[in-house]
């Protein structure tokens, strides 16, 4: 009686319908393992393998059907023949449905776009590899996660796409994506990784660099914000420079980039291999906020890199009056230093004259040479 009662309070029962993706892939998909299943039994040519193949054609046709882009006799026939580029049908719907992206659009362009995801669905279901590469190496993800193919990406995740899958270049889906600043389909990529445990994968590098270099280079919030959720290393290091990603973000100008990594707590006072802090990256790059926001977390303004420069110095090179009056004010005394002697001149664009030491910071740095030319240490 009371179970009838709460049940009145819940009101009627909702019929769950069962999702368009299951309600025919699963009666072909069956047909087609018992082909395979009598193939390799031998038995090709038999009067049960006739039958099969009818009978999973038709439940293949009427699933292409439910999900509103059927494929032709010859679509089928040809569906993993590669062209001369080593392309399948999969490559070309991702690069088709990159085409019409990067167009205006209008209301045509956008149902074009969405025919494309249907019919990435459609070459799935009817047993695309989704894992063919073409010659340059790059699998269909590949080419999704390049182009920012994201609603197609889900579809190839779906059917068992390799993560892992690499091109010529050396580029897995998640490097491809953040390196070309795609940050849509790496929204699709980053969680599938997680939650197939290859959580490592996301600070994997190629090329020197991780996911996460690229997302603050390229000056993505989203990216990062992405990476930083799922747990990537706010402080992996490039190879070989030692740079973190927050020195890579400073020295791009990537100011949403430096404070996400900042709130995230990374390591602000870290060093490269030429002993170089953010500090020093963003001072060089007149990056005026970047600089303006590490000091705000009390960065130390005095580190002295491999070369015996402090991150002042590069700033007056670079003649950014703002970065020298951000990183003088953090700096206590700064008026009474030798260093603002050092950094009038050199924002003034004169030659530093070599002290009695040696080993002066400055010993013969100027605009044109040492590690303060313009094509110097940096």
């Amino acid at each position: 009686m009371q179970e009838r009662r709460r049940a009145a309070l819940r009101g009627p029962t909702a019929v769950k319908r069962p999702k368009a993706e299951d309600t025919g892939g699963v009666e072909h998909r069956g047909l087609a393992l018992r082909l395979r299943q009598l193939e390799s039994e031998g038995r090709k040519g038999s009067a049960a393998y006739r039958d099969a193949s009818e009978k999973h054609a038709e439940a293949l046709h009427r699933r292409l059907r439910e999900l509103g882009c059927d494929l032709s006799a010859q679509e089928l026939k040809t569906l993993n023949k590669p062209d001369n580029e080593g392309e399948i049908a999969l490559h070309k719907v991702v690069y088709e449905y990159f085409a019409l992206a990067s167009g205006a659009r209008g209301q045509t362009t956008l149902k074009r776009m969405e025919h494309c995801v249907r019919k990435a669905r459609a070459l799935c279901e009817a047993g695309a590899k989704v894992n063919h590469k073409n010659k340059y190496g790059d699998s269909p993800l590949l080419a999704a996660a390049q182009t920012d193919a994201a609603e197609i990406a889900k579809i190839l995740l779906e059917f068992k796409a390799d993560l892992a899958v690499k091109n010529r270049q050396g580029y897995a889906p998640l490097l491809m994506a953040a390196s070309e600043n795609r940050a849509a389909v790496a929204a699709v990529i980053v969680p599938a990784m997680a939650a197939s445990h290859k959580k490592q994968a996301l600070d994997a590098l190629s090329g020197g660099y991780a996911a996460l270099h690229w997302a603050c280079i390229n000056n993505s919030p989203k990216l990062v914000q992405t990476l930083l959720k799922h747990k990537a290393d706010k402080n992996v290091r490039t190879d070989p420079d030692q740079q973190t990603p927050l020195m890579k973000a400073a020295a791009y100008g990537s100011a949403a980039a430096v404070e996400q990594l900042l709130r995230a707590r990374c390591d602000a006072t870290a060093t490269d291999a030429d002993g170089r802090t953010a500090l020093h990256h963003a001072a060089k790059n007149k990056a005026t906020l970047c600089v303006q926001l590490l000091i705000s977390t009390g960065v130390p303004t005095d580190v002295v890199d491999h070369h015996n420069q402090k991150a002042i110095f590069y700033a007056a090179v670079a003649k950014s009056r703002s970065c020298v009056t951000a990183i003088s004010a953090a700096t206590p005394n700064f008026a009474a230093t030798p260093d603002a002697a050092k950094v009038k001149l050199l924002m003034e664009g004169k030659r530093i004259a070599a002290d009695d030491d040696d080993d002066d910071p400055m010993h013969d740095a100027n605009l044109f040479g040492g590690c303060f030319a313009a094509a110097g240490c940096f």
